[in-house]
């Protein structure tokens, strides 16, 4: 039944728009969330990215902007459980949303999540499978209350040596 309505709801958000994806608060079709992330389109209607699949049909790896998560202020959820890995930072990541509430990332490609990274309103950390040795880079002076994390899977990030 979930899956009925979910389908649904799919449905009637891809009809009621016009195909603009800067228009979309959500994005859940990988070929959708590729083309968003690649050419730096998100915005601030953007509250969620959700991608369940475990790879994403391409012509390989997509390398992403340092800044991809910029002008997505509205974001709260990020999903990318996806084995392959299509997403790579090579200039790393300036930082994610403020905002941001979820986030699940397998195989993160990058060492930490940004120069500017906080915790914000995070309640759901996962990042199975990635490359982190640090959460963020820098130090984190009054900004940080890891207790207000409900959720934290970072295994097996074998080189994660500190918060």
């Amino acid at each position: 039944m979930h899956d009925l309505l979910q389908e649904m709801g799919q449905s009637i958000a891809c009809e009621s728009d016009d195909r603009c994806l800067e228009n979309y608060s959500r994005l859940w079709r990988p070929k959708d969330i590729c083309h968003v992330l690649e050419n730096n389109m998100g915005t601030s209607k953007i509250k969620g990215i959700f991608v369940d699949d475990y790879h994403i049909q391409g012509e390989g790896e997509i390398n992403l902007d340092p800044s991809v998560f910029k002008k997505m202020s509205s974001l709260k959820l990020l999903q990318l459980s996806i084995m392959y890995k299509p997403f790579q930072l090579p200039h790393g990541l300036d930082s994610f949303p403020i905002e941001l509430r979820y986030l699940e990332w397998y195989d993160y490609p990058s060492k930490s999540l940004g120069s500017k990274f906080t915790l914000g309103n995070l309640v759901h950390l996962s990042m199975p499978r990635s490359r982190l040795e640090k959460l963020w880079d820098g130090i984190q002076v009054g900004k940080i209350n890891i207790c207000l994390i409900f959720y934290v899977l970072i295994h097996p990030s074998i080189k994660l040596m500190r918060f």
